[in-house]
């Protein structure tokens, strides 16, 4: 699956956040 998905972008960007958040 290519990187330029919207839900792909947004499941890692939500994913980069939650270790951020952490």
């Amino acid at each position: 699956m290519p990187p330029e998905q919207p839900y792909t972008r947004m499941l890692i960007r939500l994913s980069q956040q939650r270790h951020m958040h952490v």
